[in-house]
């Protein structure tokens, strides 16, 4: 799916080089969300070869990648659980998203997720066997 707002896009690659350490050669933040909660991962790839890891981004990216899992948000598919943007010191930001994987890593409580659904419903055929709300929908 197309990125529907590249400037939220460009918000979250300009605080990820906000962020970043002298030396580095890329940047990468994992996100992961459902309902209202989010979790972000923020490393970098340093030029000698090392990585420098367990960094955030600031709430005004965090509020970024929120707003743009809502703008993705498209009716009876829902939107993204996880997410993974890179970003070169040129500045160019690429960015994946994933639809079908629980959002932690499978940490996603039943409530939660059941929220999300609320939130941002997908139909039965959007929905992963590994989903509470798949159980309603048989």
């Amino acid at each position: 799916m197309p990125i529907p707002d590249q400037a939220t896009l460009e918000t979250i690659g300009s605080a990820m080089v906000k962020a970043a350490p002298d030396g580095w050669a890329k940047a990468v933040l994992k996100v992961s969300a459902v309902s209202s909660t989010m979790e972000t991962q923020l490393a970098f790839e340093m030029l000698d070869g090392s990585t420098e890891a367990g960094l955030s981004i600031d709430v005004e990216a965090q509020m970024a990648c929120d707003d743009l899992r809502d703008a993705m948000f498209e009716d009876g598919e829902g939107t993204w659980y996880n997410a993974v943007f890179g970003v070169q010191p040129t500045g160019e930001v690429e960015a994946e998203f994933d639809y079908d994987n629980p959002p932690f890593e499978g940490g996603g409580t039943p409530d939660l997720l059941e929220d999300d659904q609320r939130a941002y419903p997908r139909e039965a055929a959007h929905l992963a066997s590994w989903h509470p709300a798949s159980d309603e929908s048989r």
